[in-house]
């Protein structure tokens, strides 16, 4: 029984001491012990809430005068919290009587107000904080410090101002929904919407903030912005590819600057087969009309809208808009874009493929040319093949006749380039001779880049050599000018590539 009170005593007298080293009066940390049945977590708590206590033992007679009375009911709707404080404050004032009655010197009957901490608890504090601060940046058995991140100057004012809009965002939100009552979700998200869906705000934001963090970037100006003569040249430029709609455009305002009072040639319905195939589509087509002051339209007097509104049947310019000036500079243009390499590329493309499928639907080169002879040459051609070796042996040849038809056949190693002519002569008589006669050409597509073979050095050279083994990929393409003239175009046009066994080697 002793040696159990010895230990209470101990265990009362170190909780004590914990709590006057985190800075607690010794006499509110005894009463408060006492008062949580020597529970130090509740203890601690409790005085960590010193007002409330304070506010009630300043009323300490008032509060030993009413113990007394009959206040079960009072005292059932009191809460933990507030029992503990009642209880405290009753202890202080029975100790404060005590001393009274014994004559203790300098007590008074008011509770004594808590004491500054000492410099050993502020020291205390800070040493547990900075412990806790490091705990979560240690790793490791050997419990490493890390480096602690440096927050530079634009974190912490991107994290402020980012706080700061959140904060914001969320008082906002906070008001509608108060003055909405029930409602509120769905009209703090109408809200919201109605701000981020304001295309000018966020344009401006957008660019705002570009220019805030590439100040020496420029943004560059919209084509709708430009000046009319850059707007014309930079869309013929980008119409150069497709020569149908170059030719449509610029027979279009030949006739508008010759007949500018002719209401057929200011006029251009969407709707015919003519649009759809050369305009439609192209890209620069319509930014060009535009800046040729070209408008949309019904057909109906007075009903216009801007040249982007797809709903509106004709494309008109109106006498009122015509400018010569803009129509020189668009047929200028235009005439200039004809001479291009781009233009006259794929001109020479869209020719080849009529000629090519001219050849293929039986007709030969020379228009007399009868059927039936187109089906004797033919046959002849396939009679030079070789045997097509069977399985898995051979080589596949791929070759393609134009921009949709490719055909395909096995043939070995040792099988020459000029069976694979002969193969391609199955599929149109003429084609054969246009190879040979450099007027069309085979391009290598192993390669990279691609290499035109010169049919007339390797006629007779295997598969194998030309590099056409295990596989070949072939293309049926018209010759440039260069290659016509006998010119060699690339590195190697002599020689197909090395690859496969035996292969010849990259440059002879």
């Amino acid at each position: 029984m002793l040696k159990n009170r010895f230990k209470k005593k101990n265990d009362e007298k170190s909780k004590l001491e914990t709590l006057k080293s985190m800075g607690f009066p010794v006499e509110e940390a005894r009463h408060a012990l006492a008062a949580c049945d020597n529970d130090l977590e509740r203890a601690s708590n409790f005085l960590l809430g010193g007002s409330s206590t304070n506010n009630n033992s300043s009323n300490t007679t008032n509060t030993t005068n009413n113990s007394g009375r009959g206040t079960s009911n009072y005292r059932e709707e009191e809460t933990e919290e507030q029992q503990l404080q009642r209880i405290m404050a009753e202890s202080l004032a029975t100790e404060e009587q005590r001393k009274a009655a014994a004559g203790t010197a300098g007590t008074t009957t008011t509770v004594a107000t808590r004491k500054p901490a000492s410099a050993a608890a502020i020291k205390a504090g800070q040493a547990a904080a900075a412990r806790a601060e490091n705990a979560s940046r240690r790793y490791g058995a050997n419990g490493k410090l890390l480096a602690k991140k440096k927050t530079t100057t634009k974190t912490k004012e991107a994290t402020s101002s980012s706080t700061k809009a959140s904060q914001s965002q969320l008082i906002n939100s906070t008001s509608m929904s108060t003055s909405i009552g029930g409602l509120k979700i769905d009209n703090t998200v109408n809200y919201n919407n109605s701000n981020f869906n304001s295309n000018n705000n966020n344009n401006n934001k957008i660019k705002q903030a570009v220019l805030k963090s590439h100040p020496k970037v420029k943004m560059p100006t919209q084509m709708k912005d430009k000046s009319k003569e850059e707007q014309i040249l930079r869309c013929t430029k980008r119409i150069a590819p497709h020569p149908l709609a170059v030719d449509t455009l610029l027979r279009a305002f030949m006739f508008i600057r010759q007949n500018p009072n002719e209401e057929k040639y200011r006029k251009i319905d969407r709707t015919t087969a003519g649009f759809q195939s050369a305009l439609e589509g192209k890209p620069g087509v319509m930014d060009l009309l535009s800046a040729m002051n070209f408008i949309r339209s019904n057909g109906d007097s007075g009903n216009y809208s801007n040249i982007s509104n797809n709903n509106q049947r004709y494309i008109i310019l109106e006498r009122a808009r015509v400018d010569m000036a803009l129509l020189y500079l668009g047929i200028s243009a235009l005439e200039e874009v004809r001479k291009s390499e781009e233009y006259l590329a794929a001109k020479q493309s869209i020719q080849f493929e009529k000629e090519l499928n001219r050849i293929k639907n039986g007709e030969g080169s020379d228009s007399a040319t009868s059927e039936e002879d187109e089906i004797l040459k033919r046959a002849e051609y396939i009679s030079k093949l070789p045997t097509e070796p069977s399985g898995g042996a051979g080589a596949l040849m791929q070759i393609s006749l134009g921009a949709n038809h490719k055909i395909m056949r096995k043939f070995d190693g040792d099988d020459i380039l000029l069976d694979v002519i002969h193969f391609i002569g199955g599929h149109g008589s003429a084609i054969p001779e246009k190879i040979l006669s450099r007027e069309w050409c085979l391009v290598d597509l192993n390669q990279y880049p691609s290499v035109v073979l010169d049919t007339e050095l390797f006629r007779n050279k295997t598969l194998q050599f030309i590099g056409c083994w295990p596989s070949g990929k072939l293309s049926l393409q018209p010759s440039s000018s260069e290659w016509r003239e006998g010119k060699e175009i690339g590195e190697r046009v002599d020689v197909g590539g090395s690859r496969g066994l035996g292969a010849a080697p990259s440059s002879l």
